[in-house]
């Protein structure tokens, strides 16, 4: 039964793609970086049942797309360049990486074992292709791609929350499981667009209080419950804060506070009663980190960075000690996790290894130059959203999530997506489309 309905929901998934014109291929490739956006696991699209491409066969998805639709388009025709400092910045660091490769295979290491790290940091450079892509395509079919990522985001989202209660067997190679307070746990089939469908569904609750937008808000929080991940809850707990914050100026008045409370009383309620053992797990796994010099993996973590950026100052500290494979990491003095230079959780450490002082702090320059472009323009709620979608990415990163490494095409396509909104100005049109507006 299970396998049926994977193939019913991937044929329906793949006949979407006839609804668009211009974005099919960066459709088809959001499809395989999502695995079909919960439907299949990991495993399922590796090659020989070991050799994960998915990444990589994405970006083709992504550069076929791109070659085939600059054919068409008139690249004379002019387009807003209120991110010209981004998209520099973007270039800088692409060639920064590219001498940093060079200076990989200078340095003995193969091309073929050093190629494959390269094209997992290198996603950023796509951010301004696909910005003109999305930016010359009609405005209708950017938003219903647009809103397709938010709709089979909830559906990715209710995938995963079945399969953890074992509603759906999707996923055979690894599966939850609660025994007292000891949890096996497992981030299978969870969403890769959640950090844009959060605040998506949290402000649009929060300024339109209806049943509707409760349970979809509700969905989200029961998601996030079931990682029984704490840097996860407390990147999400943060950006709440935040978005109150900011909006603390905002008069609401007082029937709308009301409903906004008791909707968040009867979901407590709900939580509690019906996911009482999952919720006590997760404050087991919080009493577990009461005593930061307790936890093993945040030690673990830590000793790899700093092995890292005391070799790399020591190396290269200019740009860094380059692209290597775990094949070839055994050339390299490491003291701590010696099998591999880039470690597969720990974004911050494998920027500085990759592209040393001078790609780091452009990177990280280029994302205050984000936080700030979007923050400033706070007049739509889509900027809010990617404002919030930017701080949860780079609170995942620091928590030791890597997210801005496993996840960065994603991330890419989102703040694409971001920018040729507001260069498109369909503002009047976020009502009829996103229902984010008040």
């Amino acid at each position: 039964m299970n396998q049926i309905l994977q193939i019913v929901s991937i044929l329906i998934l793949l006949s979407l793609t006839f609804k668009l014109k211009r974005l099919q291929l960066i459709y088809i490739a959001v499809l395989i970086s999502t695995h079909f956006f919960g439907v299949l696991e990991k495993q399922d699209l590796l090659v020989n049942g070991k050799y994960n491409f998915i990444n990589y066969i994405s970006q083709i998805f992504i550069i076929i797309a791109l070659t085939k639709n600059y054919i068409l388009f008139d690249l004379k025709k002019k387009f807003n360049n209120n991110f010209t400092n981004v998209f520099i910045l973007y270039f800088l660091f692409f060639g920064i990486q590219i001498l940093s490769f060079i200076l990989t295979l200078s340095g003995g290491f193969s091309f073929t074992q050093s190629l494959m790290p390269f094209l997992d940091f290198v996603t950023y450079i796509y951010i301004f292709p696909l910005f003109i892509l999305f930016k010359k395509t009609e405005k209708q079919e950017v938003l219903f791609f647009l809103k397709l990522i938010i709709v089979l985001s909830i559906f990715n989202t209710g995938i995963f929350i079945l399969n953890y209660l074992h509603f759906l067997n999707f996923y055979t190679s690894s599966k939850s499981m609660i025994i007292g307070n000891n949890i096996e746990r497992s981030l299978e089939g969870f969403p890769f667009f959640f950090k844009f469908l959060f605040p998506i569904l949290y402000i649009n609750f929060r300024r339109r209080i209806n049943l509707q937008n409760f349970i979809l808000f509700a969905i989200s929080i029961i998601s996030i419950i079931l990682t029984y991940t704490r840097s996860i809850i407390i990147s999400y707990f943060i950006v709440i804060l935040v978005f109150e914050l900011i909006s603390r100026k905002n008069k609401v008045n007082i029937t709308h506070k009301l409903k906004f409370l008791i909707f968040i009383l009867l979901g407590f309620v709900f939580l509690t009663t019906f996911f009482n053992k999952n919720i006590n797990v997760v404050i087991e796994r919080f009493s577990e980190g009461t005593s930061i010099n307790n936890i093993q993996n945040l030690n673990s973590r830590s000793e790899v960075t700093i092995d890292r950026i005391t070799l790399t100052l020591k190396e290269n500290p200019l740009f860094g000690i380059g692209y290597i494979s775990n094949n070839e990491a055994y050339k390299i003095p490491l003291k701590t996790d010696t099998f591999r230079v880039i470690h597969p959780d720990i974004f911050w450490p494998n920027l500085f290894v990759t592209t040393g002082l001078f790609g780091s702090i452009i990177f990280v320059f280029n994302m205050i130059l984000l936080l700030r472009y979007f923050f400033f323009r706070r007049h739509s709620d889509m900027s809010m959203i990617i404002f919030l979608f930017i701080i949860f990415s780079l609170l995942l990163t620091f928590s030791s999530g890597g997210d801005l490494f496993k996840h960065s095409l994603n991330f890419v396509i989102i703040i694409s997506l971001g920018m040729s909104y507001y260069d498109l100005n369909i503002f009047d049109n976020e009502n009829k489309y996103f229902s984010i507006r008040k």
